[in-house]
């Protein structure tokens, strides 16, 4: 097709005449085409067609999606087998899918729907289905005579998935029973059942090892990389050559030293710090391993990186986004090589602000491995600290007090802290659930995670005043009637005599926080408050950072794990004049970066989707042999039919039913968020500390439940309290709806600035037991920075980066 004819041209026809259907005629004129030549201008209309970007009408006219009532988004299903619709644009509403509707459709499918609005809410009727990125399902193999057929798990999909006769249908390890994994062949329509092929049996359904391989498989990830992707990550020297290094600022020998957990394996970013002479200002170095370098665009390497997105990381393993080779290998800052960087260089001064901003490409060598427990230990004059190199100790006491100084400018003007501790789930020798407790953040975690924000704040900011091209990271204003729920419910628990406004800015609402540190109820509080917020997520048009109350913010720091960073890197040294490739126009570039954005947002809400289950999953295995024994728990949440608690000892939440409360009538209070007992006139709220029994453990729905001790067997007779039909559901979820994409959508929503947890998500208003089961397959016991990995854990990247790092 000639170039006067490319789709984005033709597209931009539709988009200077908006609301006004055109035919072919209609476009090659405009395009001055001659009349008696439309083949090109229709093939061109097709292919829109086909992409969704434009919509046949009858009369063979074209229109604009949402000029015919249309619009982008995705499928999302509820196990109730109902869904929604959620558009890619986010003025416009979420839509409630019907049964029927999702007949031909499955979960995670792009599509082109139409919006109706009703006096009950909206509903979307499908027109087209733009894309189907699940094309592998998970479920229990079925024998019936000679009908072979899988049942999909969550409602993924409606009905089994056919199996037919001959290879496509059989695996030479499924036996009846066994978790396997189905690639769809046809898809479901209206009329007719899916048929697919097994791929592979995952084992006995309730084992761990094969539950871990069901909810990756259920993902879409695959773990080994192509052969192509590996012999290029293995076909560079073990490390860097003459030629390598070029012009680079040579940095090896500056005291620079990696911070992480003990069994971080792969690392990225190195720090020093040092006074300016005749100055009290602090100089900071940031060096970020310079990946870059190596993956270069459209590579094997950077293809394959760019459709994972993300490193996965879960108790005891990682699905890496890069190969060992690199990851842990060529780009990692190991102690004592050498090893090609980017560096972020500032100045602090005593009141915070960061002076003087420089990036240059460089070559270092890290002069120690440091632990997060061995920095603590320093910080705290410990003699078991055992740091020989006297360079290395005097850069960490400057470390320390620029971070202080970052943070404390940081809090000044506005940002978001909550002090949430992290879950830690430690295995043993066989890989099971030993113990699972809380990881409190020491002043150690923080050191970095200020560093971090800060490096991360500066290429942002250098990049936002030149007004460049980039891939940002934002965080949106938060829906103002969830934070005013919030501050009602603060008041209501807060001592007497203390004041609460009306103010939701960052800064108001860590005020309210501290108003409450010494209450028993501040943990829960938290909880709430992070809950109200909508996720972090990446895009081309900065909008800035709320959470942390940035006008610029991005990801430059984890480029090892992150395909954002990488992309920051290649920007970078693009403007630094690293690179002689050229590019097409800014426009161009800012279109490419938003589709770059969009894709990495949802690898990365898949990527936590996947942390939260598998952790569930593991705190439903550790508490499987603890049936009947008491403990100790916070009330974290309450819904109409009970209250969600979270063990104070090891960490664990889950549901005590309000079967399993002492007999009475109870009655949700939503602005109190409790239950009352019309009888006894006790409550069960947010904050109220219990004694529990843990009275089952579900492990393939990774459901803990728990009743009270005391309380006596089943509900009182009479009114009974109960989930609501689907209509009222529908209504409830409508009602709940805000501007994150409503109460649907908040599966793997997460707040992610520096103080935010990755594993807890803005909690929707739950109305029955299907919200409640895709709730608990959600909760994964805690919460997990970007960089927040347990030492414990074992999982070969950072082992205890503060939780705060990936904001």
């Amino acid at each position: 097709m000639p170039a006067a004819l490319s789709p984005d041209r033709v597209l931009s026809i539709f988009q200077a005449s908006p609301k006004k259907p055109l035919k072919a005629k209609d476009v090659g004129k405009a395009l001055g085409l001659p009349a008696d030549d439309r083949s090109e201008v229709r093939a061109a209309l097709q292919g829109l067609v086909d992409a969704g970007k434009i919509v046949q009408l009858e009369g063979r006219r074209f229109v604009l999606p949402g000029d015919a009532g249309a619009h982008r988004g995705t499928v999302q299903r509820k196990a109730s087998g109902s869904g929604w619709f959620i558009p890619d644009e986010r003025k416009v509403p979420d839509a409630f899918l019907s049964p029927t509707e999702l007949l031909a459709v499955v979960d995670g499918d792009k599509v082109l729907a139409r919006i109706e609005r009703g006096p009950r809410g909206s509903s979307a009727h499908i027109v087209r289905v733009l894309a189907r990125p699940r094309t592998t399902l998970t479920g229990t193999l079925v024998v019936r005579g000679k009908a072979r057929f899988v049942e999909v798990d969550d409602n993924v999909i409606s009905g089994p998935v056919i199996l037919p006769d001959g290879p496509e249908g059989n695996a030479a390890d499924a036996a009846p029973g066994d978790v396997v994994e189905v690639l769809l062949l046809e898809a479901p329509t209206a009329v007719t059942t899916a048929v697919g092929r097994l791929v592979r049996s995952l084992g006995k359904r309730g084992a761990l090892d094969v539950e871990v391989e069901r909810i990756l498989a259920e993902k879409g990830i695959v773990k080994a990389f192509p052969p192509e992707v590996v012999e290029q990550a293995e076909g560079f020297p073990a490390d860097p050559t003459d030629d390598d290094l070029g012009d680079r600022v040579d940095l090896r020998a500056l005291p620079l030293v990696t911070i992480d957990g003990e069994t971080a394996k792969d690392f990225d970013d190195a720090v020093h710090a040092q006074p300016v002479p005749r100055s009290k200002d602090l100089e900071v170095t940031v060096a970020i391993a310079d990946v870059s370098h190596y993956v270069r665009e459209r590579s094997p390497l950077d293809v394959e990186a760019f459709r994972r997105g993300t490193s996965i990381y879960y108790p005891g393993r990682v699905v890496p986004m890069l190969p060992e080779a690199l990851s842990n290998g060529l780009c990692s800052l190991k102690p004592h090589v050498v090893r090609l960087c980017m560096c972020a260089r500032f100045r602090v001064t005593p009141d915070g602000q960061m002076k003087d901003p420089s990036f240059f490409n460089g070559v270092m060598k890290s002069h120690a491995r440091l632990t997060y427990t061995r920095v603590q230990h320093f910080l705290d004059g410990k003699p078991e600290a055992a740091i020989d190199d006297m360079a290395v100790q005097t850069s960490l006491g400057h470390l320390q007090e620029a971070a202080r100084r970052l943070r404390a400018a940081r809090t000044r003007r506005g940002t978001l802290d909550f002090d949430l501790p992290e879950t830690v789930i430690a295995l043993d020798d066989e890989g099971e659930p030993m113990k699972v407790h809380a990881l409190d953040r020491l002043e150690a975690h923080k050191l970095i995670e200020d560093l971090m924000v800060a490096a991360n704040e500066a290429v942002a900011t250098h990049f936002e005043e030149r007004t460049w091209p980039c891939v940002y990271r934002i965080h949106e204003q938060p829906d103002e009637e969830k934070l005013g729920r919030f501050l009602k419910l603060a008041r209501m628990v807060a001592a007497r005599g203390l004041r609460i406004d009306e103010d939701t800015s960052p800064k108001a609402l860590m005020a309210v926080m501290h108003t409450l540190a010494d209450h028993p109820a501040k943990r829960a509080l938290d909880s709430l408050l992070l809950r109200s917020m909508k996720q972090a997520k990446y895009a081309a048009d900065n909008v800035g950072h709320y959470g942390l109350g940035s006008s610029a913010y991005l990801h430059f720091t984890s480029p090892i794990r992150r395909y954002p960073d990488l992309v920051v890197h290649r920007l970078l040294k693009e403007r630094l004049g690293r690179r002689t490739r050229k590019r097409g126009s800014d426009e161009n570039l800012l279109q490419e970066l938003d589709e770059i954005a969009g894709a990495c947002s949802d690898r990365e809400r898949n990527a936590t989707d996947i942390e939260r289950a598998v952790d569930a999953l593991y705190c439903a295995w550790f508490m499987k042999d603890k049936i009947g024994e008491r403990f100790p728990a916070v009330v974290g949440g309450v819904a109409e039919f009970g209250c969600f608690v979270r063990l104070e000892e090891h960490h664990v939440e889950g549901l005590v039913p309000v079967q399993a409360l002492p007999p009475d009538y109870y009655r949700y209070d939503e602005v109190r968020l409790c239950l009352v007992g019309e009888r006894s006139g006790r409550t069960f709220g947010v904050g109220d500390t219990l004694e529990v029994v843990v009275g089952g453990v579900d492990v393939a729905r990774r459901q803990v439940t728990f009743s009270l001790v005391g309380a006596d067997e089943g509900a009182p007779r009479g009114k009974a309290v109960r989930a609501p039909g689907r209509d009222a559901e529908r209504g409830a979820e409508r009602t709940a709806r805000d501007g994150d994409r409503g109460a649907a959508r908040r599966r793997g929503r997460a707040l992610e600035d520096p103080q935010a947890p990755r594993g807890e998500g803005a909690r929707p208003r739950i109305r029955g037991p299907d919200d409640l089961r895709r709730l608990f397959d959600e909760k994964g016991g805690g919460a997990r920075g970007g960089k927040g990995r347990p030492q414990q854990r074992g999982k070969g990247k950072k082992g205890g980066k503060p939780q705060g790092s990936n904001p």
